[in-house]
């Protein structure tokens, strides 16, 4: 079986620095060229980094439904990992397949777990969660250390 599996990070689910910003604007023309590039792949697993679109100190109401923007046909099953205590900014799963989906998330290391039934009574438990490329960021949420903290589960 060929299984399609894609990454992509929406950065501020499509908001201009939702976190600097005390007005963000949701930019349709990024959520556009992301919905043409997920279409080109046409991945049976999407991962997406940065799903957010919730705080509660911000002005931005929902969580954006990433069913709908990429399509209910292909991606039926969303799951969302919740960063912060005070609203949903993480790492959200997408799959064709039927997915169950568990959040492992600490305060700064979003890590969503989705045990998907594949075809044929297959499973395959896949983690999505975001890195971040520098040592200077807070203790504890820089990739080496995140990616230690993810083998530990």
């Amino acid at each position: 079986m060929h299984l399609k599996i894609m990454s992509y990070n929406i950065k501020d689910g499509f908001y201009d620095c939702l976190f600097q910003n005390p007005n963000p604007k949701y930019q349709p023309k990024r959520e556009n060229l992301a919905k043409q590039i997920i279409k080109k792949y046409n991945p049976d697993i999407l991962v997406l980094s940065e799903a957010c679109s919730f705080k509660k100190n911000h002005k931005v109401k929902d969580v954006q439904n990433y069913q709908n923007i990429f399509g209910k046909e292909n991606f039926p099953f969303v799951g969302y990992a919740d960063m912060f205590q005070d609203g949903v900014f993480g790492v959200a799963i997408l799959s064709k397949y039927p997915m169950k989906t568990k959040d492992l998330s600490k305060y700064g290391k979003a890590l969503i777990r989705g045990n998907i039934k594949l075809p044929n009574n297959k499973h395959l438990v896949l983690d999505g969660f975001h890195l971040m490329p520098s040592n200077k960021n807070r203790t504890g949420c820089n990739s080496k250390e995140k990616g230690n903290w993810v083998y530990k589960k």
